[in-house]
């Protein structure tokens, strides 16, 4: 009985710890989505961001390819579709250049990415 309530406190203290790590992650503004996504793999919170990005930017592109009727689509995804890293480096790469959206929300800043370097209309 001892060592089980060793292993469930053990696993209960490591779930605090997982738990809490999350909340270092903010996006605040596209700085922070960006700063989140170039996170680099020596950081620490590099597995975490790496998460968060991904998840924040399919979930941003899911929800407007639900909503957005096809007609009025201003992001088109080319073929050969992009890989996830491929666009996440090329946002962080863009953000760099860009400095004047970087206080706009990460969700709009995201999609005026999108929509320069994936437009509708271009050969796909």
């Amino acid at each position: 009985m001892k060592k089980l309530l060793t292993v469930v406190f053990a696993m209960f203290m490591t779930s605090t710890v997982y738990a809490a790590e999350p909340h270092e992650l903010h996006v605040k503004n596209a700085a922070g989505l960006a700063e989140i996504c170039g996170l680099s793999a020596e950081d620490a919170r590099a597995v975490n961001a790496k998460a968060f990005c991904r998840g924040y930017l399919v979930g941003a592109y899911q929800y407007y390819d639900a909503t957005i009727d096809p007609a009025k689509r201003f992001v088109c995804s080319p073929k050969p579709t992009p890989s996830l890293d491929e666009v996440t480096d090329g946002f962080v790469a863009w953000s760099k250049t860009h400095p004047q959206y970087m206080q706009d929300r990460a969700a709009d800043t995201l999609f005026r990415y999108l929509a320069e370097n994936y437009p509708c209309g271009k050969e796909q």
